[in-house]
């Protein structure tokens, strides 16, 4: 990251929050559902040179001195310290994958609060069978004129979309 993303050239400040939120934390917080819940002395010692690590990160997203305190970057910047960020990933992980009832800062969390995926979804949207999939009656087009209309989806790294260009209800393309 430091060599791409210097103060006065490279990647703009949001695309290394990104960076760093999408990559070097996920990294680091791998697997903390597992390490985090009854943490020994040893492993607070390894949270807090943790946050060393996070502090590096700061520093390039933020742009800031090096004698910037850690609190003060993470508190302008948005980003919680990395022990709390791990005990929301493992909060996140009972809940939601265990289906367990937890508590985190005093606020309950249930499996109804999350969106769940849909079981009985077992093909990719965009190889649906789409044969009149598109109603072009007239009443169902609001005006004259050109008219497009689009739709997309994305599940399980696939991606599909389809459009249809009408003009006075005739259709042009699709």
């Amino acid at each position: 990251m430091a060599r791409i993303a210097l103060t006065t050239w490279g990647l703009k400040q949001e695309h290394r929050r990104i960076l760093y939120s999408t990559v070097a934390e996920r990294m680091i917080l791998h697997g903390a559902a597992a390490w985090e819940q009854n943490i020994t002395s040893r492993q607070k010692k390894l949270l807090e040179e943790i946050q060393t690590i996070q502090r590096k990160f700061l520093l390039f997203i933020f742009g800031a001195y090096r004698t910037t305190l850690t609190a003060a970057m993470q508190s302008i910047t948005g980003i919680l310290p990395l022990y709390l960020r791990a005990e929301q990933e493992a909060v996140y992980v009972r809940v939601a994958r265990l289906r367990r009832r937890e508590y985190f800062q005093g606020e309950e969390f249930i499996l109804e609060d999350f969106e769940a995926k849909d079981p009985f979804l077992r093909q990719h949207p965009a190889k649906f069978y789409l044969d009149n999939g598109i109603n072009f009656s007239p009443h169902n087009t609001d005006s004259k004129g050109f008219n497009i209309y689009t739709d997309g989806s994305k599940m399980e790294g696939n991606a599909g979309s389809a459009f249809v260009t009408l003009h006075d209800n005739t259709q042009l393309h699709e």
